[in-house]
């Protein structure tokens, strides 16, 4: 699949990229952290978590609709039922901290491995990830793991049956590898996300030991 957007497009994440700067004010006292850098930093802990999850979100369904095995049509079912999960976890609780949840632009429903089949569920694939631009902005990494799931859903799309499979489960090690770098390189000491971090880490933890099994790497 060719990656080309139109001009248009590139205008309206660029004008979403640069409105989202405003959009978090300092959180209330005596949640553990103050000032505007202590708020951009909760609030940028929260677009990468966003990112993440839809990035994630976007290269199962492709999975699910590629795959050749029950086993890794299965992990990419889990994968996505737990980033969902967690987005919806996380809309629920930022508001109350005075941090948002970006906007990606486009957020569709999770669709049937059977309508996700073809090349429409590829493309749905590719518009999601792009989407999600819009929120990997500045700090943890986030742009750097957004581009690399980027490159890995063009290349999946390309392959099929046992290849596409290899390619899948490497991918998602890899990319849950980074993701635990990140984590490990910018603790929160936001006190109202430590808890939902800790969970988060975990799921990226068991899922990077699920693809693993699933590779043959135990």
């Amino acid at each position: 699949m060719k990656f080309v957007l139109a001009g248009a497009v590139l205008m309206s994440a660029t004008h979403s990229l640069a409105a989202q700067g405003s959009m978090a004010p300092p959180p209330a006292s005596g949640r553990g952290m103050s000032g505007h850098a202590s708020a951009d930093s909760a609030q940028a802990l929260v677009n990468f978590l966003t990112t993440v999850t839809r990035d994630e979100a976007a290269l199962a369904r492709l999975a699910q609709s590629k795959t050749s095995r029950t086993d890794v049509r299965a992990y990419a079912v889990r994968v996505l039922n737990d980033h969902q999960n967690t987005l919806s976890a996380w809309a629920q609780k930022v508001p109350s901290l005075s941090l948002v949840i970006p906007d990606s632009g486009k957020q569709s429903a999770p669709r049937s491995p059977q309508a996700a089949a073809g090349s429409a569920a590829m493309a749905n694939g590719v518009s999601e990830v792009r989407d999600t631009a819009t929120v990997a902005r500045g700090g943890m990494g986030a742009a750097a793991i957004h581009s690399g799931n980027i490159a890995a859903l063009a290349k999946l799309e390309k392959l099929s049956g046992s290849e596409f499979d290899s390619a899948y489960l490497a991918s998602e090690i890899a990319g849950h590898d980074a993701v635990l770098k990140e984590l490990e390189k910018h603790p929160t000491t936001y006190t109202e996300l430590q808890t939902s971090l800790t969970n988060f880490r975990s799921m990226i933890q068991d899922h990077r030991s699920a693809a693993r099994k699933l590779a043959g790497g135990g």
